[in-house]
């Protein structure tokens, strides 16, 4: 019992250290902020392929649906 108390506790003490006392200070804050951009290429013809297919299947979902018959007959 006294090993899972220690263990919650060391568990609750690290959770808080990262929370609430990151290790960065200013300079590593704003280095971050400023190449947190620079990576990312967004592919917008990508991006409209994906929603089509979402929509698509979406409204095949909504439609499939729709057409079931009541398998325990309680529509009269």
């Amino acid at each position: 019992m006294i090993f899972f108390v220690a263990f919650i506790l060391s568990c609750v003490y690290f959770w808080y250290n990262y929370i609430y006392r990151p290790g960065w200070n200013e300079a590593k804050k704003q280095e971050y902020i400023q190449s947190r951009g620079k990576d990312t290429v967004f592919n917008e013809q990508k991006y409209n392929n994906v929603i089509s297919k979402l929509d698509e299947r979406r409204k095949k979902f909504e439609s499939s649906s729709s057409k079931t018959d009541d398998i325990f007959r309680l529509k009269k």
